[in-house]
């Protein structure tokens, strides 16, 4: 993130160095400036300036950052207000709840790591309770009006803690027990990731052809059983009769639920509200993944063994993607085929 933010203050400053020397404020006037060769990549990236000239006649970054927004480059539309109130609640939220979790790893269960837990999930409902009142919320609530919406981000935040969580632990068993070194460790899930990137234009359009209820439903089922293979290898046994088998059930679940779901959370709402959408849910499956760690990292270590701990998080992983598994079964309607055009 850092990295990426790096490059776009450079490429900020390099434009507005343009602009300084050159009064570069849209596309056009910077094609003008280019030398040939940057010219033939603009026309290729943006097509030709004489036949899509209201691409060339698009305003600059530049002309946002001139107006009363341009401490914080907000480039949000229409909505220029910051939820400031709403970032601090669920960041602070978020921190202590994470925090007292971590805090009870080892079976270290004090009043201190109680208490915070319980003070960062009460600051979360206050979160909650702030965006629903808030003219101009971080998280827009009337989204959660839409019932595929709602389920879907209950979906994954179920499947996303179980993801995020498990695999986290993946790795270190395999190098503190199986004795793997870790490029092996990080290579023992390609599998999952494979199946997943090969499967994922197939998966995509699912959707249009049967709904999402039966891809999610099955994709969570797949993954709950690739969790519980996870599970089954003790301290010795060949990779690919104990862990591969694990890493490619839970990849074929993954392509049944990854880009359907997506999917999904973009159909649900308006397609102007699409894009917040798809933040929204984005965030769900990043928080998620960060509790999951919290959460059965307390499971690890709570245990005799570490390879005990292990298996309990996977067999909690196994009902999470169960639940999800249910959650699309009651949130999602049915799938009905729409009708052939009468000619």
């Amino acid at each position: 993130m850092l990295a990426s933010s790096s490059a776009g203050w450079v490429a900020l400053l390099i434009w507005a160095a343009a602009v300084e020397e050159y009064g570069i404020i849209n596309w056009l006037t910077m094609l003008q400036h280019e030398d040939p060769f940057l010219q033939q990549y603009e026309k290729s990236l943006l097509g030709d300036p004489e036949k899509d000239r209201a691409i060339y006649d698009a305003d600059s970054p530049l002309t946002y950052i001139k107006n009363a927004t341009a401490p914080l480059l907000v480039l949000q539309g229409d909505n220029v207000t910051i939820d400031l109130v709403g970032a601090t609640l669920a960041t602070l939220g978020l921190g202590l709840l994470v925090y007292g979790l971590i805090a009870m790893n080892a079976g270290r269960i004090t009043a201190e790591a109680l208490g915070t837990t319980i003070v960062g999930t009460a600051v979360l409902c206050a979160f909650v309770l702030f965006e629903r009142r808030t003219p101009d919320p971080m998280v827009r609530c009337d989204l959660f009006a839409s019932r595929d919406f709602s389920a879907a981000n209950i979906y994954t935040f179920f499947l996303y803690t179980a993801i995020g969580g498990s695999l986290y632990f993946v790795p270190f068993v395999l190098i503190n027990v199986h004795h793997y070194s870790p490029t092996q460790a990080g290579a023992a899930l390609l599998p999952f990731i494979f199946i997943m990137v090969v499967a994922a234009r197939w998966s995509g359009g699912l959707v249009a052809r049967i709904g999402p209820r039966k891809p999610l439903i099955l994709g969570g089922i797949i993954a709950g059983f690739g969790f519980l293979a996870f599970a089954l290898p003790g301290s010795d046994g060949s990779y690919w009769t104990t862990f591969f088998p694990a890493a490619t059930i839970l990849g074929c679940g993954g392509a049944l639920f990854v880009a359907p779901l997506t999917t999904t959370v973009m159909n649900s709402v308006p397609v102007e509200h699409s894009g917040v959408a798809s933040g929204v849910n984005n965030a769900v499956a990043r928080t998620a993944g960060l509790i999951g760690v919290a959460v059965l990292g307390v499971v690890v270590t709570t245990s005799a063994s570490y390879i005990g701990g292990f298996r309990g998080a996977m067999i909690a992983s196994a009902l999470l993607a169960f639940a999800a598994s249910g959650v699309a079964a009651k949130g999602f309607a049915r799938f009905q085929p729409s009708a052939p055009a009468s000619g």
